[in-house]
């Protein structure tokens, strides 16, 4: 089957140059090439935001504005397609310009033949096809070592959680099956509430860590991230390795991914591990450092100051030959079996797209330091520290809420959870039987709260019935976990609050007083889909 036509745009105000292009193009081969014509600069800007071409040809004078201009707007908003500038005239500075804002090349008119036309757009087209492969290769990299860093903490996470169960367990039997005075049976039930956390905490780290999410950006506390980290992995590393933490006093937010830090510094610290497999200490530092202070060392340096974040152990270090070899993709010293060589590659790579810098400082059997820079915006808020409040009384209501839970044991408790707290409660344990039981109880249901993951019918394919039958039906959407996907998902099928599991039992009640009384003052814009 013979390729289509590449969907070539001019945007050009001139008609004489729009002929003299389209002649060259068929020089070169008109089934090559289908060629259109934006004759105004607003014209051209319309069809580069819909991006319905393959390749964009932009004028540098388009009357009162200029290509330049054109092209920066259609990079801001994303535009994939190769652009090339032409210029009436070769500037040097424009051609720079071009370049710098995202050009892949530029012509100069009058000096374009057709086999110049034609080599400057196959390489454009091609070198977009290479950069996109490119993208998708570190994607695929990154995604990959995570499962591999996964794979190496399985062992002692499974370890972890047995512990946590058999806290759990322990606990619990012993109230059921020994007659416990009132301190001990209190003390009992906060050994088992800390261990549910330790474990929903895990949970999420794992979840935060493992799950293929879409790119953002957001301000960042790396001390946050770092002792959420070293919590996790206190409890699944090998308990010869002590953890020491150095953590700067008032460190600013640094503007990242927080799942790809995250991952980078795991990486270090897995590679610390295995770097002292007799034990010793892993010690993790932060600091703000000002640029002009490392600049001989990274030329690239721009910013006045970085979040300096030093990994640090005592292990066997490295020579100097390994020691330059250490960020390619798949060069590693462990055998086969114990790392494909991804995990520094990845972490290069993580800190690289930060705009951001790493340097190494290693001896044989003195141990190594790895040292991460993080630019630091020029605004910057400094972490404060929120007073945990005091544990307030469940609120209570009168209003029938209808439960939606495929899991007996957790219906059960949601049942006299909310019945003490005064509701009345209709229960349901898949998507199918809750439409059911909301036809016949409509009138008096004043709120759903469904899980997501319900048989026959999910939670949010239930809601998006219930909404047919009651378009003002309101609801909590819960599960264990959240993505963008489902994210959409639960916003399509017109949620009006989404609670993250595990969640405690004064959770359940504020958030359900919390939505019926914003949504009954009729003020629902100011309650957030999700629990902040």
């Amino acid at each position: 089957m013979p390729e289509r036509p590449l969907k070539v745009l001019l945007i050009e105000d001139d008609e004489d140059d729009f002929i003299i292009t389209r002649n060259l193009f068929s020089e070169v081969g008109q089934e090559r090439y289908d060629l259109a014509w934006s004759s105004t600069y607003e014209s051209g800007r319309e069809q580069l935001l819909r991006g319905a071409h393959d390749l964009y040809l932009i004028d540098y004078r388009l009357g009162i504005h200029n290509g330049l201009d054109l092209l920066r707007e259609a990079k801001r908003n994303g535009c994939a397609a190769p652009i090339i500038m032409l210029t009436g005239v070769g500037d040097q500075q424009v051609d720079i310009e071009a370049i710098k804002a995202g050009a892949a090349d530029y012509l100069v008119k009058g000096q374009i033949t057709p086999a110049l036309l034609h080599r400057a757009v196959t390489h454009a087209v091609q070198r977009k096809k290479i950069e996109q492969q490119l993208r998708e290769s570190e994607e695929q990299l990154r995604q990959s070592q995570k499962m591999e860093s996964l794979g190496t903490l399985a062992g002692g996470i499974a370890h972890d959680f047995n512990n946590l169960l058999c806290i759990i367990l322990g606990h619990a039997s012993s109230m059921l099956e020994f007659n416990l005075d009132a301190n001990a049976s209190r003390k009992a039930a906060e050994s088992i509430v800390r261990a549910a956390h330790r474990g929903s905490n895990l949970v999420k780290q794992i979840l935060t860590f493992a799950l293929k999410t879409e790119l953002s950006l957001a301000p960042v506390n790396v001390n946050n991230l770092i002792e959420e980290l070293t919590r996790m992995l206190a409890d699944t590393f090998p308990k010869t390795i002590a953890f020491s933490l150095h953590l700067g006093n008032g460190m600013p937010f640094v503007t990242g991914n927080s799942d790809q830090l995250h991952q980078s510094l795991l990486n270090l610290c897995v590679n610390a591990r295995d770097a002292m497999p007799n034990g010793g200490e892993l010690s993790i530092r932060t600091e703000v450092v000002p640029g002009s202070a490392w600049r001989s060392v990274f030329p690239e340096m721009r910013e006045d100051e970085y979040v300096c974040i030093s990994v640090s152990d005592t292990g066997t270090g490295m020579n100097e030959s390994t020691r330059t070899h250490i960020f390619e993709p798949f060069f590693t010293t462990k055998s086969r079996d114990r790392g494909s060589g991804l995990g520094l590659a990845v972490v290069y790579g993580v800190i690289k797209s930060h705009a951001g810098f790493i340097q190494v400082e290693s001896e044989v059997n003195r141990g190594t330091t790895f040292r991460t820079f993080l630019p630091v915006p020029l605004f910057s808020g400094a972490d404060s520290i929120t007073e945990a409040q005091p544990v307030e009384e469940p609120l209570r209501g009168t209003e029938t809420v209808l439960v939606v839970e495929d899991e007996e044991l957790l219906r059960e408790l949601l049942t006299t959870l909310l019945s003490r707290s005064g509701y009345k409660v209709l229960i349901a344990g898949d998507g199918v039987e809750a439409i059911e039981v909301y036809k016949r109880h409509q009138d008096e249901i004043a709120l759903v709260l469904a899980d997501i993951g319900l048989p026959k019918l999910s939670g949010t394919e239930a809601l998006a019935r219930m909404r047919e039958i009651n378009p003002g039906v309101k609801a909590i959407l819960a599960s264990g976990y959240l993505d963008p996907e489902l994210m959409n998902s639960i916003q399509k099928a017109g949620a009006n609050h989404f609670l993250q599991k595990p969640y405690v039992p004064s959770e359940i009640c504020r958030r359900v007083r919390l939505v019926l009384d914003t949504l009954e003052s009729g003020n629902d814009s100011a309650l957030p889909l999700v629990a902040p």
